[in-house]
């Protein structure tokens, strides 16, 4: 049976998305959405991030650590490398063989042939023309995708790595799906946030495969060279609480953000910080009961429900628990919730996926809030080596700025978590 013609207003809508993609990526080399983002603005330049990873992979070619990151060296960086051995010895080493110019043009062309395989694998996935051209959409009109090109980061790598084992949890994907995600964590281990979804749908061959090869690199790595578990571990674990940069918009920053209604100078002077001693244990205690609750929620929602959830609601749940309890999410990063709000449109739930999409798709407030870089950096406290508007916005601006990805976000979590004590509404998937 053929399937239906997609509808016009599908037709229009994609048409639309693409528009948007090509406007994004236009813009890498000519800067003409920069002021729309703090990490564009403030946060170093072009690449940071992604040099980062070259550096580690040049560190290893001269036979040095790859967790002894200079960042005053060119190409201009960060100075932390937060992965596991086994990424520094697969993706680092194959981008360090490249110039870095060279490197990052060829991580943005693999970046947006990997969008490409995510929007064919939507169409496939999607029971008609009209759903599949609408959640292919969702992939390619989303702002945070700019800013995870213009750092050099490796979500949307974990974010195509998710829609692949989805693809093969709902019986599509054959071995390709946990192949591509057994792949991206390997380069960054946060695509584990998954592992109770697959544990919880019995597929253990991935899983096993990637602690086995990730998991035991990095056991004998640390343990010969103890120096750089040191250096990864306090890297990892450094900072009690999320600092509500204007870039960080996860819920614990929106949650920190408060903060300066209860101390307005609360982050205004580090060395006076042991006077804030209760307020800031205080929010450290909150936000780990905020990260265990929201887990346990997780936890109990995808082994304890009624009804088991969708593969699409579990991609969801799971992926918006790391906006709603990691310390750090930054903008980039809600590239990782696409393939759940792709997946949940595939499944018949429209409105939630949308009504979470368009806030998180669209640019914060950033740019009403932005004063001039050089105003910036000379607000910034001594001791503070990361220059951030957060630093001069009011206690209002601050809230109103982390408002707008965190809630969407938040409301995401509950809706899938809460689905879970629920009969599916008609029209429905339950896969």
């Amino acid at each position: 049976m053929n399937r239906p013609r997609a509808a016009p207003w599908a037709r229009t809508a994609f048409a639309a998305a693409l528009a948007v993609h090509l406007l994004l990526v236009a813009s890498l080399p000519t800067g003409w959405l920069d002021p729309l983002f703090n990490d564009c603005t403030h946060r170093g330049a072009p690449g940071s991030d992604f040099h980062v990873v070259w550096k580690a992979g040049r560190n290893l070619w001269r036979g040095e650590s790859p967790y002894r990151i200079d960042a005053r060296e060119d190409p201009p960086s960060w100075g932390d490398y937060r992965y596991l051995p086994l990424s520094a010895l697969t993706i680092s080493v194959v981008a360090a063989a490249f110039p870095p110019r060279t490197a990052r043009i060829g991580w943005i062309v693999i970046n947006e042939l990997l969008l490409a395989a995510a929007v064919l694998a939507t169409l496939r996935l999607a029971p008609d023309r009209r759903t599949g051209r609408l959640a292919a959409a969702l992939w390619l009109a989303f702002t945070p995708y700019y800013v995870e090109l213009f750092i050099g980061q490796l979500d949307f790598f974990l974010a195509v790595g998710f829609l692949g084992v989805a693809a093969a949890l709902l019986g599509r994907g054959g071995r390709l799906g946990p192949a591509a995600w057994l792949t991206a964590t390997t380069f960054k281990w946060a695509g584990a946030a998954l592992l109770p979804l697959l544990l919880e749908r019995r597929r253990f061959k991935a899983p096993a495969l990637w602690a086995a090869t990730s998991l035991g690199t990095a056991a004998l790595w640390f343990a010969a060279r103890p120096e750089d578990w040191a250096r990864f571990r306090s890297t990892i674990l450094r900072g009690g609480f999320a600092t509500p940069h204007a870039g960080n918009y996860g819920l614990q920053a929106l949650v920190s953000s408060t903060m300066t209604f209860l101390s307005p100078g609360v982050f205004g002077d580090l060395s006076r910080w042991a006077e804030h001693g209760r307020l800031v244990l205080s929010y450290v205690l909150a936000e780990r009961i905020l990260l265990f609750a929201a887990g346990g929620l997780a936890l109990a929602a995808t082994f304890l429900g009624k009804r088991r959830l969708t593969v699409g609601e579990g991609v969801a749940l799971w992926t918006s628990l790391l906006a709603v309890g990691w310390n750090e999410f930054w903008e980039h990063q809600y590239v990782l919730l696409l393939p759940g709000l792709v997946l949940l449109v595939i499944e018949g739930r429209r409105r939630l996926a949308l009504s979470v999409w368009v806030p998180l798709a669209l640019p914060t407030l950033f740019a009403l809030f932005d004063r001039p870089h050089a105003e910036v950096v000379a607000a910034m406290p001594a001791g503070y080596d990361n220059p951030d508007l957060f630093i001069l916005l009011s206690p209002l601006q601050n809230l109103a700025l982390h408002l707008t990805k965190a809630v969407p976000a938040l409301v995401l979590f509950l809706a899938v978590a809460c689905s879970a004590w629920r009969a599916p509404a008609g029209g429905e998937e339950s896969v």
